[in-house]
């Protein structure tokens, strides 16, 4: 199964740093984000909320009850969020 990738309508931001959350890698051929489905910043490495509204998507902050439910039910979630925001901090250490 091939990833399908692309850029989302509207110019979606992180909930916690702003960064730009436009792009989008998921696990489906042919699949774009849906509404309560999870990212994960590649500049922070927080984890939001898809929120689809007509042509616009938006990215928010997951409440606590959603980040319990993707931590129990995704294996390995906080520890695979741990090894992202390790790289992107080492990333940003080398380039200063």
């Amino acid at each position: 199964m091939k990833p399908d990738q692309g850029h989302l309508p509207g110019d979606a931001k992180c909930p916690y740093c702003s960064g730009g959350a436009d792009g989008y890698t998921t696990t489906e051929p042919a699949g774009k984000p849906r509404t309560g489905d999870i990212t994960l910043c590649v500049y922070c490495g927080n984890i939001g909320v898809y929120e689809v509204k007509e042509d616009k998507v938006i990215v928010r902050k997951p409440t606590s009850e959603e980040l319990g439910i993707f931590f129990t039910e995704i294996p390995d979630l906080q520890r695979k969020v741990n090894v992202i925001k390790k790289f992107i901090t080492e990333q940003k250490m080398k380039n200063n």
